[in-house]
């Protein structure tokens, strides 16, 4: 009896010791849908990212990239901008997502280091600019006038692969900082040509 009466002590202790291991092991982090706005230097981004996998996220993104900073000129402002219009759409790998969560770090609004493959469309057919468009006159042809290089027509097609960082802070904020280079199919009334692109940004974020 007494023998049977120790068994059941003991299964007792034993089972909660392993319910009580399960309840306190810290889960792994994994990626969450995410909606914000990020405001930088170089532009400001509104954007939802979609859940996919444990570590991956499809981002889309509308935004305003700023094409010019510091233009001088005699007629011009020394600081300068031109803001034009972009949408992207950019597969975002969270590779240490789950070590994160693992680690007991937190991994709140995808607050973890990534790879992004950013695929865009960017225009400044519509602008937000203090430049006034320039006509000026040929100096090899005095009777032709042609539209200063700064302020034509540009579309842009690009794909920029880059590594960054995201964490979140203050609940509901966030700071986020990334570098990488690709390449850019830039489209003039007048020439189409292939040139390399870069992306480094520093921008704070809310999520709503």
């Amino acid at each position: 009896m007494n023998k049977r009466i120790l068994l059941f002590l003991f299964s007792i202790c034993f089972f909660s010791n392993v319910t009580h291991g399960q309840s306190t092991e810290k889960p792994r982090g994994k990626v969450a849908p995410v909606t914000g706005i990020e405001f930088g230097i170089l532009g400001t981004d509104l954007y939802h990212e979609q859940y996919i996998d444990r570590e991956w996220a499809l981002r889309y993104q509308i935004g305003l990239i700023n094409e010019t900073i510091g233009y001088r000129s005699k007629e011009e402002p020394n600081f300068a901008f031109s803001l034009m219009p972009s949408v992207s759409v950019s597969p975002k790998w969270y590779y240490n997502i789950g070590k994160r969560g693992l680690n007991g770090k937190n991994v709140k609004n995808n607050a973890a280091n990534f790879v992004l493959f950013n695929f865009g469309y960017a225009t400044n057919r519509i602008r937000v600019s203090n430049l006034k468009e320039k006509i000026m006159q040929d100096p090899y042809f005095p009777n032709q006038t042609y539209l200063q290089d700064a302020y034509k027509k540009l579309d842009l097609i690009y794909l920029t692969p880059s590594w960054g960082l995201r964490r979140s802070f203050c609940k509901n904020y966030t700071y986020e900082f990334k570098i990488g280079a690709g390449a850019g199919i830039f489209m003039k009334k007048d020439e189409t040509k292939l040139s390399p692109t870069f992306d480094i940004t520093f921008k704070i974020g809310y999520v709503f």
